[in-house]
């Protein structure tokens, strides 16, 4: 199956005083493009009752962006953990691939009295429809 693919255009505020998009902005595209992967597969983020705080984020930029360009970022899961996700999420404009950002989220429950959070696996249906989007 294809990698989920999410299309946008970049609005003029998502751009510096260089006019090309600041670096920050490529997490929310890749953002956006998750929550629509997920509702894709009849997943709801939010609201839940559980929270899928970010534990590893990092990005590569390989061409930049500017206002109005139109993008696709491309969903992908490189790996299914028993309560992690780690997307992949490729983000191109017509042929040229752009910038690459990785993000693992581990799912928990909400905060606890401690501070901490528990960690709460997937169910093997979920697992199954995070599978349609696997490398």
């Amino acid at each position: 199956m294809p990698p989920f693919t999410h299309h946008r255009r970049i609005s003029f505020y998502e751009t510096d005083a260089g006019g090309i998009v600041h670096f920050s902005n490529y997490l929310r595209f890749a953002e956006e493009a998750e929550l629509q992967a997920l509702l894709s597969l009849g997943l709801a983020a939010y609201p839940s009752p559980y929270m899928l705080p970010r534990v590893h984020v990092e990005a590569d930029y390989h061409l930049p962006l500017h206002f109005n360009d139109e993008i696709a970022v491309e969903a992908i899961f490189d790996r299914i953990g028993n309560s992690s996700l780690h997307w992949r999420f490729d983000i191109r404009r017509g042929g040229d691939h752009c910038a690459q950002v990785r993000i693992v989220t581990v799912r928990t429950g909400k905060q606890e009295e401690n501070g901490g959070f528990a960690v709460v696996p997937y169910t093997e249906e979920e697992r199954e429809k995070f599978r349609t989007l696997l490398a």
